[in-house]
Parts: structure tokens; C-alpha cells; sequence
């Protein structure tokens, strides 16, 4: 059962890790399908080009933190338990989202600077 759970979770954590990698590059174009999509991304290319890097890092980060964990759960590592990875896959986007948030503050700050000049 735990090998079952764990190559799930570790597939999922690869497809995430996989989504991330074209944003980071700025391989995906403003659309409505993929990517950060807000009312602001989509107004705008050089913020949903921005925003989309520090959101496909943060998949990333968070898909390998959650991996990592994934794969001490199932080596029997102490203290590092189904519950603990469970946990990871809540609080990790969550901790995405408000620094996506956060950058979303600076890059409109950026963005109506230089609108200005």
C-alpha cells in the first residue's frame, strides 16, 4: 500500500515539476488555460511574464520538497510520516500563493513605473 501512495504522489510531483519548467522559461504566452491567470496577467504581458517565472519556481520548489518527502516516507525515515507529506501538499502552495502575492505587488509597482516614463 505504501509503495501504491508513494508512486502516485511522486507522478503527481513529477507532472507538477514538468508543468513548471516551460514557465520559468517564459515558454507560455498569456492564455486562459495555463499558467497564473489573473485579471492582471492577462492585461498585461510583461506581468503575466514575470509572475509566471516566480510561479513556476515556486511549482517547482514545492514539487520537489514534496518529492523529497514523499521519498523519505516511503525510505522509513523517523519522524517523516504519511501525514507529514499530506501536510507538505497543503502547505507548500499555500506558501506559493503568498509569495506570488507578494511579487504580484512588485511587479505592478514595476509595471506602472514604466508606464510612466
Amino acid at each position: 500500500e505504501r509503495i501504491g501512495i508513494g508512486s502516485v504522489l511522486l507522478f503527481a510531483e513529477l507532472l507538477v515539476a514538468l508543468t513548471a519548467i516551460p514557465l520559468i522559461r517564459r515558454r507560455v504566452a498569456p492564455n486562459n488555460r495555463y499558467g497564473l491567470r489573473t485579471a492582471a496577467t492577462l492585461s498585461d504581458d510583461y506581468t503575466w511574464y514575470e509572475l509566471n517565472v516566480i510561479a513556476g519556481w515556486g511549482l517547482l520548489v514545492a514539487s520537489l520538497l514534496n518529492g523529497a518527502l514523499t521519498i523519505a516516507w516511503l525510505a522509513g525515515v523517523p519522524g517523516c510520516s504519511l501525514l507529514v507529506v499530506m501536510l507538505s501538499l497543503v502547505v507548500t502552495p499555500l506558501l506559493t500563493t503568498l509569495v506570488c502575492a507578494q511579487a504580484a505587488r512588485r511587479v505592478r509597482r514595476r509595471a506602472g513605473e514604466a508606464t510612466m516614463r
